[in-house]
């Protein structure tokens, strides 16, 4: 392969063949247009998203990921408190609502924090 068939990718500096349109190291577009053909525009969102799946946790995504679900959590707590002073059928159908969105909520906080402990160190 000789260097004018080559493209640069201008995010990472990778060598990459004329015809791709992302880059085989970093994901990132390489065509400034790909956007407009339907297949590239789900390669650009799939890279986003891996980008956003494999890169380390930052401290803003927890603390904002705390910002949402802890309120949610207690409200569902205590919407639990309150059903099971309800009567029949309504208060053990609210219960088990507000039992499973504590649950959800509890299983994100428990995910992102873990996540963030576990994480590995920041490329420098």
């Amino acid at each position: 392969m000789d260097d004018e068939s080559l493209v640069i990718c201008q995010k990472c500096m990778a060598p990459n063949p004329e015809t791709a349109q992302i880059c085989s190291e970093c994901g990132a577009n390489l065509d400034l247009i790909n956007n407009l053909d339907p297949m590239s525009a789900i390669y650009s969102e799939g890279a986003v998203i891996s980008k956003g799946v494999h890169l380390p946790l930052r401290p803003i995504v927890l603390i904002m990921t705390w910002v949402i679900f802890l309120p949610w959590l207690f409200g569902a707590a205590l919407g639990m408190l309150s059903s099971l002073g309800m009567a029949g059928t309504n208060g053990w159908l609210f219960f088990w609502i507000f039992t499973g969105n504590a649950a959800l909520a509890g299983v994100a906080l428990f995910k992102v924090t873990r996540n963030y402990l576990n994480r590995p160190p920041r490329p420098t």
